[in-house]
């Protein structure tokens, strides 16, 4: 009987075998199995090309979608409580890093900015005592700083920036795994839960065995042909240069892509966008600081 699979994410088994076989490297390799390829294999002591490769191809598609503003490269609901203010006053901000909080006056382990946040895109905050009153409210992304004022019981404003270099134990080493970015806040006098909108950055595969291939998957439904023809040019570039045969895997590969990113923008023309508006000051839709219903 004929095995059939039905949608999900591909493995990168599946990815993989595309790779050898746009590569025609489809052979028995060194364990005599069809298809294992001797010179583009998932042995890493044998082909240590295949998974940097391969993580390469991901980022590309990746980096292709979240620039049509693919929803699947976005994460929300993620809460984060952020403690008070241990220093108060109009010349005190606060900070949310990828290392800690700093509260103004301590740079605390936690919390922190989640792993995989590339950049935010909306947050929300709601007192954290009253969780079961408040709602969550739109904050005001400031345009132009963070206005110089004292803490009230909400944050109200926030800007995504790089990481301060003048408080102590805030500052990032150049070269280590944290960058330097941060979430900054004026603070507030008690705890806020802050929610997140935010585009996420990929899962990078490493110290993989051929073993584990088809266990692990490629986040991104249909994307086999652009990550494997991206992939396979990649290699072939690096072992030939940029002959007829390499230049036409990476045609093949934006023409998959393009074709990934155009079913994203199709399926995005079915809303009605509007442009926000932007108010550097007040914010667009009320909420602590502006005439909703929620102010404090």
């Amino acid at each position: 009987m004929p095995t059939y699979v039905t949608g999900g994410p591909p493995s990168l088994q599946t990815i993989a075998d595309l790779v050898r076989v746009f590569l025609k490297d489809w052979q028995p390799g060194r364990n005599n199995v069809p298809g294992e390829g001797i010179i583009t294999t998932n042995d890493s002591t044998v082909s240590p090309q295949t998974l940097p490769a391969l993580n390469s191809a991901i980022r590309w598609a990746f980096r292709k979608l979240r620039n049509v503003g693919d929803p699947r490269m976005i994460r929300d609901n993620v809460q984060v409580n952020l403690p008070v203010n241990s220093v108060t006053g109009p010349n005190i901000q606060t900070y949310l890093t990828y290392n800690g909080y700093f509260d103004g006056g301590v740079l605390n382990a936690t919390p922190t900015l989640p792993q995989d946040l590339m950049f935010p895109l909306e947050l929300f905050e709601q007192q954290t005592t009253s969780v079961t009153n408040l709602p969550f409210v739109r904050m005001t992304q400031c345009q132009f700083g963070l206005p110089s004022r004292n803490q009230t019981f909400a944050l109200g404003d926030w800007e995504w920036r790089n990481q301060p270099t003048t408080n102590t134990g805030l500052t990032t080493t150049p070269g280590t795994i944290n960058p330097p970015a941060a979430i900054a806040f004026v603070g507030s006098l008690t705890t806020v839960t802050i929610r997140m909108r935010y585009i996420c950055s990929m899962t990078t595969f490493a110290s993989l065995v051929a073993a584990d291939y088809p266990n692990v998957y490629v986040p991104i439904i249909d994307c086999e042909e652009a990550v494997a023809y991206r992939a396979a040019f990649i290699i072939s570039a690096a072992l030939s240069g940029m002959t007829p045969g390499a230049t036409m895997l990476q045609q093949q590969a934006d023409e998959a892509m393009q074709d990934l990113r155009n079913s994203v923008v199709r399926r995005q023309q079915t809303v009605n966008y509007q442009r926000q508006s932007y108010d550097a000051q007040t914010g667009g839709d009320g909420g602590y600081y502006g005439t909703g219903n929620n102010l404090i």
